[in-house]
């Protein structure tokens, strides 16, 4: 009899671990703004911040909290101890990997197909110089070159709010940039979707 259950028990276990090795460990973050400490509790030292539709890899849960660091030896008053990055489990939503991959995929294709879009580009001095400080420049150059002339011909924007702006700022998520054009204000905002190649106004919610 006490064979049969250690046997059954043993099939159990191997039978969870399995499900559990399958299963995603990728998260993204489901709140604005999520505070990175290095203990799971909140009286620990918040280290930085991850914001909303950030990817993490979690490592383990306990007690509420998501651990999205392998553990590292520092040493903390004269003594070697492990420390990793803890965030609120509550805040971040599993990510589903054939989805996730789709989604990605069909991102990657749509970029590829403004990439070839914007292949044959007429390059404006002034415009380049004016734009050369932007995010991730070397990377999206063209895009942003295109984006900011179709602007410009509509006077929306003029070469000066670029210069003033040093050009296109990332923002969140990792896709969206922005500029001002104009003035400061929240109607002066302008946001570039680096996919798409899509131009906007600052209507959307935060």
């Amino acid at each position: 009899m006490f064979t049969k259950i250690f046997l059954f028990l043993f099939v159990l276990t191997i039978a969870s671990s399995s499900a559990f090795a399958k299963s995603s460990q990728y998260y993204f973050v489901n709140t604005a703004t999520l505070k990175v400490r290095v203990a799971p509790t909140t009286k620990s030292m918040h280290s930085y911040s991850i914001y909303k539709n950030y990817k993490v890899k979690v490592y383990e849960m306990k007690d509420g909290w998501a651990r999205i660091s392998r553990y590292k030896t520092n040493a903390v008053n004269g003594k070697f101890v492990k420390v990793a990055k803890w965030s609120y489990a509550k805040f971040l939503t599993q990510i589903n990997e054939k989805n996730y991959t789709k989604k990605k995929q069909k991102k990657r294709a749509a970029k590829k197909k403004y990439k070839k879009k914007t292949k044959k580009v007429t390059k404006n001095t002034s415009l380049d110089k004016a734009l050369a400080p932007s995010d991730n420049y070397d990377k999206y150059a063209d895009i942003f070159t295109v984006a900011s002339q179709k602007l410009i011909d509509k006077k929306e924007c003029k070469i000066r709010d670029f210069k003033r702006m040093r050009g296109w700022v990332q923002s969140t998520p990792d896709n969206l940039y922005f500029t001002y054009c104009g003035g400061f204000r929240k109607t002066d905002k302008v946001y570039l979707n680096i996919v798409t190649g899509e131009v906007s106004r600052a209507t959307r919610k935060k």
